[in-house]
């Protein structure tokens, strides 16, 4: 209309006066592309669509990190600006709370942080119950970031979130190096990145990752550079004990890459709408609570295959 020449100069005055031509179309390109997305949310809710509920932080969450001290393995804010009550998470999600105490308490007693949220060895549900939230809450964070060493001894440093890049990788405790075709990973798809304060004989701020597990393909006998296979993974069965879990960020190793194994399909692996499944996995309006039946663990080596065997490393 008669106004338009008035957004033309507010996107001018956000270009740096450099070729504006083609900054002013980049900014009216993603104007318009944010005002089609709005669209399409209000109209699925008009419409009694269900809206997915997440445990992240919006895109325009504000949450900046100072640089990473590289002697540190992961780096997450400690802000609380962005809270939830865990009253409100109780009703949202029956287990959440046991789960997460239950993993607390794990960490306190030196059990296993990572195994589910399963209770360490010697405690028992009254040791959880002498666990108390400060508040009654729990502070969301954006991203955390991860420092590692990669295969050629170099520091690199991956920066995941439940929104883009969710999948981390840990060590698999109960593997054994001498089975050589046994997946020696554990990898998970991040839900929610917070951290809590308890009290327990004293104040402690412990920081969480809520998880989603996947579980490697039985069917799979052999993966590897030398097998030309990728190891595929999927999600465990929501009606799993362990599907969901808790998971000490220091026990993470690094992001991971996973492919959707297309040739074998959906599979709602027990889960229908749900917290757990935060943005639609498949690509179809008509399967919108399904995730891909499988995937593959994209490996990525820095060396060439050929210079790793002059050098004797074995792979896979």
């Amino acid at each position: 209309g008669e106004a338009e020449h008035r957004r033309v100069k507010i996107f001018y005055a956000q270009t740096n006066k450099n070729r504006p031509n083609l900054q002013i179309a980049r900014h009216e390109r993603r104007q318009r592309l944010l005002n089609a997305l709005a669209t399409k949310v209000g109209q699925k809710r008009r419409l009694g669509h269900t809206v997915r509920k997440s445990m992240a932080l919006d895109f325009a969450a504000s949450e900046p990190l100072p640089r990473t001290d590289p002697s540190q393995h992961y780096q997450m804010s400690h802000s609380t600006k962005y809270s939830e009550n865990l009253i409100k998470w109780i009703q949202i999600c029956q287990n959440f709370v046991p789960k997460l105490k239950n993993h607390l308490l794990a960490r306190i007693l030196g059990g296993d942080a990572h195994a589910g949220g399963a209770i360490a060895s010697g405690a028992s549900e009254a040791h959880a119950r002498t666990i108390a939230f400060v508040d009654d809450r729990i502070y969301k964070h954006k991203t955390i970031r991860f420092n590692y060493t990669t295969y050629d001894v170099r520091r690199k440093q991956d920066s995941c979130n439940p929104r883009t890049q969710a999948n981390v990788m840990v060590g698999n405790g109960t593997g054994s190096r001498d089975d050589k075709d046994k997946y020696p990973y554990w990898d998970a798809r991040l839900i929610g990145i917070f951290h809590v304060c308890i009290l327990r004989l004293s104040f402690q701020t412990f920081d969480v990752l809520w998880v989603r597990w996947f579980g490697a393909d039985d069917r799979q006998s052999k993966w590897g550079l030398k097998a030309n296979r990728m190891p595929r993974i999927g999600f465990q069965n929501a009606e799993n004990e362990t599907s969901f879990g808790f998971l000490d960020p220091n026990a993470v190793l690094r992001a991971c890459h996973v492919i959707p194994a297309f040739a074998f399909g959906y599979d709602n692996n027990g889960l229908l709408t749900s917290i757990g499944r935060p943005r639609q996995e498949v690509d179809d309006e008509n399967e919108p609570d399904t995730d891909w039946a499988y995937y593959y663990v994209n490996m990525c080596v820095v060396f060439p295959a050929n210079q790793l065997q002059a050098n004797k490393v074995k792979v896979g």
